[in-house]
């Protein structure tokens, strides 16, 4: 009987050392994502995650806790805002964009998990579905102010979150004055992030 005790003593203390290691592993991993990880890349992917509450002139002040809780317009406004590589559909002929959706659709996917596309639900009407393209000829670009990154975490073992604020510097390029913060959840794959939710605090 005491042998199996001390059995099951040594198992269970194996469990527990192993869960504080990976515990601590996973951590440290996020942690040095982070540390790793471009500040200034990192803001403007930030800035990009904030103009997903833009729907034509309207702002969205709602929490976003799902990616299904975005406009069409508002994760336009991100693609255009954040992929560098949309100028290659420019023609320079017809002075606009067009962009196959399947492009779209791909950009989108690297950034979000289920989001159902509507291309036809896009403001601007750009969508031409005979071409299965968006037809645009300027981009939408809102004013996203004067944000820094205030605050990062690791959260988790593949999990970050990073608090933005928002500044009014408009008159006063010196103002400490905050319009509010946003927090911004993000899952790491690799190199890359995954939106998770969004929510302001005023």
């Amino acid at each position: 009987m005491n042998t199996l005790r001390k059995k099951a003593v040594v198992f269970l203390s194996f469990v527990l050392v192993l869960l504080i290691f990976t515990s601590c592993s996973t951590k440290e991993d996020s942690e040095n994502f982070l540390n790793n990880t471009n500040d200034q890349a990192l803001l403007k992917i930030c800035q990009g995650f904030h103009l997903i509450r833009y729907d034509m002139s309207n702002f969205s002040q709602d929490d976003i806790e799902k990616s299904s809780d975005i406009s069409q317009t508002g994760m336009f406004i991100f693609f255009v805002d954040t992929d560098s590589n949309v100028k290659q559909f420019y023609d320079s002929n017809k002075q606009q964009y067009k962009i196959p959706v399947t492009y779209y659709q791909d950009y989108i996917n690297k950034y979000f998990d289920d989001y159902t596309l509507k291309p036809s639900e896009i403001s601007y009407d750009i969508y031409d579905p005979d071409a299965e393209a968006l037809v645009v000829g300027a981009f939408p670009s809102p004013d996203t102010g004067f944000p820094e990154i205030s605050a990062q975490e690791a959260i988790g073992a593949d999990t970050i979150k990073l608090s933005v604020k928002y500044f009014d510097r408009y008159e006063d390029s010196n103002s400490e004055t905050v319009l509010y913060t946003e927090t911004i959840t993000l899952k790491i794959f690799g190199d890359n992030y995954k939106f998770v939710s969004s929510t302001l605090t005023y």
